[in-house]
């Protein structure tokens, strides 16, 4: 058996309805201020994002030692984008990584940055751009390239920025020792991370180290103590770990394509801007 019952609502006296309508008035009063105040806190984020100058360094985990040189980067160190022409069986398409001057000429990066993957298997560039930190640009040219361990040699041409190129080390690093990993891959600037020497002799002329890197730190310098670079960042490993090629294992590239490079002997050590903001 289902009881069934009238349902009824008693309506409310007229004074009840003053108060009713005093309440509503009240809460949409309130709900007109806090939209209002919302509107001008997220108007004046805005204006300060607007006029806050870009940031030109990244720094991961960085704790800047007594006896470690600074870094000098912006003519140094650069972005590397080789880009794919638009065809009939394949879009536009570019890859971007990281790249170092070893002679005012002459810069150092990754093998694999010279051609862009594509569900077709990698399609070499077309063309390669060079661009520096304040967005100056210059094309290059494949020189030389050494697969087995990920290395090409870049000529730039008609390149007006001024250049400094790195001190390439003879490989001195030990377990433990520290180092500093200089990319330039995001148009806001460097980005730097640190850590230590974890191995030295992982494969033939590689070493690795736990400073934690991201995609575009291919062909990023890893520089030492003094500012002298110790290897080529080429890879990484589950953990994002960075792996790079040995500064002894790239001095006989170079010496194998006839590049002179200046060696540790000089005075002409790299070295980077401090950097104060971190980012993760």
């Amino acid at each position: 058996m289902e009881c069934v019952e009238k349902a009824f609502v008693l309506a409310p006296s007229p004074r009840r309805r003053d108060d009713q309508r005093k309440k509503m008035r009240r809460t949409y009063f309130f709900c007109v201020c806090a939209v209002m105040f919302a509107a001008l806190v997220s108007a004046g984020q805005q204006a300060h994002t607007r006029s806050s100058p870009p940031r030109k360094s990244h720094v991961v985990n960085q704790k800047k030692l007594p006896d470690e040189k600074p870094l000098r980067l912006s003519s140094t160190v650069v972005a590397v984008c080789s880009i794919v022409e638009a065809t009939d069986w394949h879009p536009l398409g570019f890859a971007r990584g990281s790249g170092f001057f070893l002679t005012r000429k002459y810069l150092l990066t990754c093998n694999h940055l010279l051609s862009v993957p594509s569900p077709y298997g990698p399609i070499p560039a077309d063309r390669i751009v060079v661009e520096f930190v304040d967005g100056r640009k210059c094309t290059a040219k494949i020189v030389a390239t050494e697969k087995y361990h990920d290395l090409a040699l870049l000529e730039v041409h008609r390149c007006r920025a001024t250049v400094i190129p790195a001190t390439l080390g003879d490989f001195s690093l030990s377990y433990h020792d520290r180092v500093r990993i200089a990319g330039l891959f995001d148009p806001s600037g460097f980005w730097v991370t640190e850590g230590r020497v974890t191995a030295l002799n992982i494969l033939d002329g590689l070493a690795m180290a736990d400073a934690k890197v991201r995609s575009g730190f291919s062909g990023a310098p890893v520089f030492d103590r003094e500012g002298k670079v110790q290897g080529i960042l080429t890879q990484r490993d589950d953990a994002r770990n960075a792996i790079f090629v040995r500064s002894d294992v790239i001095l006989g590239f170079l010496q194998a394509a006839g590049i002179p490079v200046v060696h540790e002997d000089s005075d002409n050590a790299v070295g980077t801007p401090k950097a104060n903001t971190q980012r993760r």
